[in-house]
């Protein structure tokens, strides 16, 4: 049988970091979000899974995406199926960064139908709501967005009304500026890393 070029990858979204005698853990939220990217895994909808996030927090020591790997590798997901981005401190570099590590893996070359690569976005459906119009506005940037078909794959739990609101403030944001290169998002990426007191690197 011939060989299928067909991949589906599935992009988690982090979302925080807790202290547990002192060391980095999976915030609830994030880990709920791992936890449907591992589902989605075990079932085939996904071949592979991206996880996304950096160091954004004071006093976090290891990037999310490398605990996230971890947490996915204890549940007995092989390694060679898991790939991260370390470098994001915020939503629009979680896409942009992620899809130039695609990039780099060779995975958005020669994409010439639909059929050869899906990515399936996971997170909580507010929050996807600014990650769909971010996506497509950096594939189409990369001038395959017509050959990358984009499934949403929404993680339903509470969140806060201070959080809700946020979101809409910030799907306005998007909305004027979806790849995220004007003065707000720079002020948010400049006040995050400088809470941090470096920046931290691709890993």
């Amino acid at each position: 049988m011939e060989k299928e070029d067909f991949t589906s990858i599935g992009i988690c979204f982090s979302c925080g970091v807790r202290k547990r005698n002192g060391k980095d853990v999976l915030a609830w939220d994030t880990r709920a979000r791992t936890d449907r990217a591992f589902i989605l895994y075990k079932l085939g909808y996904i071949s592979k899974i991206l996880c996304t996030g950096g160091i954004f927090q004071k006093g976090q020591q290891v990037p999310i995406a490398e605990l996230m790997k971890g947490y996915l590798t204890g549940k007995g997901v092989p390694k060679n199926d898991i790939l991260i981005e370390t470098r994001s401190v915020e939503t629009v570099e979680n896409i942009k960064f992620s899809l130039l590590l695609l990039k780099k893996r060779n995975i958005l070359k020669n994409l010439k139908n639909a059929e050869q690569l899906r990515l399936v976005l996971i997170s909580e459906p507010n929050h996807l709501r600014r990650i769909e119009i971010i996506a497509r506005a950096y594939l189409e940037r990369h001038k395959i967005g017509k050959f990358v078909p984009l499934l949403l794959d929404p993680v339903h739990y509470h969140i806060s009304e201070k959080t809700r609101h946020e979101e809409d403030a910030m799907l306005y944001h998007t909305a004027l500026d979806p790849l995220g290169e004007g003065e707000i998002f720079e002020k948010i990426r400049q006040e995050r890393r400088q809470a941090l007191g470096k920046r931290h690197g691709s890993r």
